[in-house]
């Protein structure tokens, strides 16, 4: 198959170097090969580029306007190239930052839509793990703590809900008032031993287990070890299936919002990204 492109790069190395040997030097091909593209050119086009002789090698007419527009032609090319290849995030990687819940169940599906795919085409998605007040190498971080000098937008509005599994609450007394948590007990999760009830916090029933995360706690009430509160995109599926049911829900605390923080310097792709994902906010 003809490469047109390199047919052009020929036949104007020819002309500027002024003949075939100097013009396959310049190339670092044989001699017999830009002499075969060059009267394969020749042929293509039907027309005649250069005079041949043992002592001239010039353009003719024809040849000297195909010079010319082929070396604009090839101009453009490495202008294009060139543009593309200095492009801020042509081709490089967004990351993204945010907790492992937050990924699993709020981040990834918002990142499989059509309008988020479109947006970043020409990027590499790179998911890495939030650490908290830390804005470290990721361009978007998905979080409700803010992030110290970035711009941000809302992505999700959650709630925690006080929880527990039908096998757990089954016999015991049902929960009223804050202040009544006897019969109960509870699961801890990353340290604390309080429930956010309203606008306050408060002390939780006394806790049977302890995990280090809020996904360890949610296994941990489905399995019936007491009540967690946990935010309710983790619990959504179980709160439908009944496999976990809400308690103390005149009780539960003001929504928060997970937003997407972004640098207020952040490139377009990233801008575009951010817009891409915010839209979908709920």
């Amino acid at each position: 198959m003809t490469d047109r492109f390199e047919d052009l790069r020929t036949f104007v190395t020819v002309i500027s170097c002024g003949g075939v040997n100097a013009a396959a030097a310049e190339l670092g091909i044989a001699k017999s090969a830009v002499s075969r593209r060059l009267s394969e050119l020749e042929e293509r086009l039907g027309a005649s580029l250069v005079e041949r002789s043992t002592r001239r090698f010039e353009p003719t007419a024809l040849g000297l306007e195909y010079y010319k527009r082929a070396g604009d032609i090839l101009a453009s090319l490495e202008q294009l190239d060139a543009a593309i290849a200095a492009a801020p995030n042509g081709g490089a990687t967004l990351t993204i930052s945010a907790a492992q819940p937050v990924v699993t169940h709020v981040l990834l599906p918002a990142l499989a839509s059509t309008a988020f795919l479109e947006a970043t085409s020409s990027l590499r998605l790179k998911i890495v793990p939030r650490q908290s007040g830390v804005a470290g190498d990721a361009d978007m971080i998905v979080s409700e703590e803010p992030v110290s000098g970035w711009e941000s937008r809302p992505l999700l509005s959650t709630v925690l809900k006080v929880c527990g599994s039908p096998a757990y609450l089954a016999g015991r007394p049902s929960i009223t008032d804050p202040s009544a948590f006897h019969g109960h007990v509870s699961i801890a999760w990353d340290g604390t031993t309080d429930w956010r009830l309203r606008d306050r916090a408060r002390k939780a029933p006394a806790a049977a287990l302890t995990t280090a995360t809020v996904i360890e706690a949610k296994a941990a009430a489905l399995a019936g070890f007491g009540l967690a509160q946990l935010p309710d995109f983790l619990v959504a599926e179980e709160m439908r299936d009944g496999s976990l049911v809400a308690v103390l829900q005149d009780l539960e605390p003001p929504a928060t919002q997970l937003r997407v923080f972004y640098a207020a310097d952040a490139e377009l792709s990233t801008r575009q990204a951010v817009d891409a994902l915010s839209a979908q906010a709920v």
